[in-house]
């Protein structure tokens, strides 16, 4: 016996959008804790004040239409129009699922294109210029920039999780900002990083007196370092002094994969080294960090060929010699 296809039901469509959007953000409980106060956030700010009132049933296409054109000129960046898009049009399709719309009608609102900043990156004499106008923080920033740990990895690196004799990080833990609780790395892939020799002796003595479970690097009152003020009060300050305006903490990560491949690291090398998700995801990132080995599979093809045409002719040379004979 065929199935019978659920028809909506018109009257569940009658409710406000702000609360079956509870029902949504109810499904994203289950999220590492960041990724639903990513939701959460965006629900709250962008989200709600345009659409909480309005009946479910009441959203149509040229309103999303309006409303992505009105983030749009407010100058929200392209990442966060797509997130509340991307919110607008979860809370949608749940809807349809449960029966009470009968389609999505933002499905096929498409968001701003993003703008791609490209990647800057340092040279080992402008890392240890920005580590030393730093300060007290040069050794976090020879750490950040020789290992390639993310903001909230190196917040919640604690002195167990370095092995000082063998040169080695265990980044087992991230506090992400605006996070209330430790969780694992991104894409929860704990991962082993290895520690240059002269930043080793570096982190032995900056961890000397510290306990096992102790903050490897923390605040002026010795908790956690945030990102809003450390940036205010270090980062910035620092970074203009030496004429690196706008550089962030981040690009560190950026300058990481620069001195790693100018150093002969590989693509699955360095996918492991940042904890990337796949090695494509790093050939997406830092594709153009490898040209020099497009240049230099260039030059091993041309070596190869002349090496045939210097065979070929020699072989050719001793044909039409015998044919002398």
């Amino acid at each position: 016996m065929a199935s019978v296809e659920k028809r909506p039901a018109p009257e569940l469509g009658r409710i406000a959008f702000s609360e079956w959007a509870e029902t949504w953000l109810a499904s994203k409980k289950t999220l590492k804790g960041r990724t639903y106060m990513s939701y959460e956030s965006v629900w709250r700010t962008l989200v709600k004040p345009r659409w909480g009132d309005t009946r479910l049933d009441r959203v149509t296409h040229g309103e999303v239409v309006r409303w992505v054109a009105e983030l749009t000129e407010r100058g929200l960046s392209p990442s966060r129009i797509t997130q509340a898009l991307l919110c607008l049009k979860q809370v949608l399709a749940l809807a349809v699922m449960d029966g009470r719309l009968a389609r999505n009608v933002a499905e096929h609102v498409k968001p701003p294109r993003p703008r791609k900043a490209e990647p800057r990156f340092l040279t080992h004499e402008q890392v240890h210029e920005l580590a030393e106008a730093c300060g007290r923080y040069r050794v976090f920033v020879l750490t950040a920039a020789y290992t390639g740990l993310r903001w909230g990895e190196l917040r919640a690196l604690r002195v167990k999780r370095i092995d000082l004799e063998r040169g080695r990080i265990d980044v087992a833990e991230a506090m992400p900002e605006r996070s209330l609780e430790l969780d694992t790395p991104k894409n929860h892939k704990r991962r082993t990083v290895p520690i240059p020799g002269f930043v080793v002796n570096e982190l032995e003595k900056h961890v000397q007196g510290k306990g096992p479970d102790d903050l490897v690097f923390t605040n002026s009152a010795g908790g956690m370092l945030d990102n809003t003020n450390f940036r205010r009060n270090i980062w910035n300050p620092a970074a203009r002094s030496i004429g690196l305006v706008g550089f962030t903490p981040h690009d560190l990560r950026h300058t990481t994969a620069s001195l790693a491949v100018s150093a002969g690291a590989n693509v699955k090398a360095l996918q492991r080294l940042l904890g990337h998700a796949s090695a494509s995801m790093t050939l997406d990132l830092y594709s153009a960090l490898f040209d020099s080995d497009l240049d230099a599979v260039a030059e091993r093809l041309g070596e190869a060929a002349e090496d045939w045409l210097r065979t070929r002719g020699a072989k050719v040379a001793s044909l039409d010699a015998r044919r002398v004979l």
